[in-house]
């Protein structure tokens, strides 16, 4: 009999990610920081998960934007639906803005510094995805 190998998928989180704190709804979101960075941000196929615990979906808001200049991508990430957690160890965020992209420190610090100028947004914190329990809810296919 042949042996089994499993079959093991290894991922790598090495984008940018940004906590944010608001009491906006998704699209205000959106369209507050595609005002403020010149972007697109669109609504996209809802990130679903099931729930094992409760035995029902969870539908995650989802937004992206292609960055022509630098060939990367925006995400815009709800991270509540109802009283559940997409990060259930980051229940303090409303989101989280993932920007897939090789930026230098100075890019990442004045995206970083005009976030924080996003007048409904009560909090803006650089997050470490690596640290993240739950950071293979972020990987959008």
């Amino acid at each position: 009999m042949a042996k089994k190998t499993p079959l093991r998928i290894t991922y790598t989180y090495d984008f940018h990610l940004w906590g944010i704190v608001t009491t906006l709804k998704d699209f205000q979101v959106s369209w507050e920081i595609n005002k403020s960075f010149k972007i697109n941000l669109s609504r996209k196929q809802d990130i679903e998960i099931q729930s094992v615990a409760k035995g029902r979906q969870l539908f995650f808001g989802l937004f992206s934007s292609h960055d022509r200049f630098k060939q990367g991508t925006f995400y815009l990430i709800a991270n509540k639906y109802y009283n559940e957690y997409l990060i259930p160890e980051m229940k303090e965020f409303d989101f989280f803005l993932r920007y897939d992209c090789d930026a230098s420190d100075e890019e990442l610090k004045l995206l970083f510094a005009g976030l924080k100028a996003i007048q409904p947004f009560a909090l803006v914190v650089r997050v470490n995805p690596n640290k993240l329990k739950s950071k293979h809810q972020l990987i959008i296919e």
